[in-house]
């Protein structure tokens, strides 16, 4: 019901207007919405987050031209580094609840996960820049 109401609406229309009219181009308005992910995935779960934006964001990368398994991959990736990102990154205190030993402390476990959170965001950033390496077997699929 949100995303037909979204859709009813016109919010993608609105907020695809406001992006060409700042002239971002296709990689801009990606970077954009990995962004708005990023920031609210370090607030809120990922499931939630993928309800609130992707009726939004999917009309406008359909309408650039964005393959749609770039665009899931790339949209999941980003949240979940955001799920990792402090003030309330609820991976790692989803991890620090599934630790047994109390002397264990958040900031241990938000260090722990840095190098995960930079390979993540490396990860996106190289299937935008070569998209060829999640869509190549796909294509042969078909």
């Amino acid at each position: 019901m949100y995303s037909k109401l979204i859709a009813l609406n016109g919010v993608p229309q609105q907020v695809q207007e406001l992006l060409e009219s700042m002239g971002l181009g296709v990689a801009g308005t990606m970077l954009f919405m990995a962004i708005v992910w990023f920031l609210l995935g370090a607030l809120i779960d990922s499931i939630s987050i993928m309800l609130l934006t992707v009726p939004i964001f999917w009309p406008i990368a359909k309408a650039l031209g964005v393959d749609p398994i770039i665009f899931a991959l790339i949209g999941i990736l980003v949240i979940e580094a955001g799920v990792l990102t402090p003030p309330f990154g609820i991976g790692v205190f989803v991890v620090k609840a599934a630790i047994p030993d109390k002397n264990i402390y958040i900031s241990e476990i938000f260090k722990g996960a840095a190098p995960y959170w930079v390979l993540i965001l490396f990860v996106a950033w190289l299937l935008y820049m070569i998209p060829g390496l999640a869509t190549w077997l796909p294509s042969l699929l078909r």
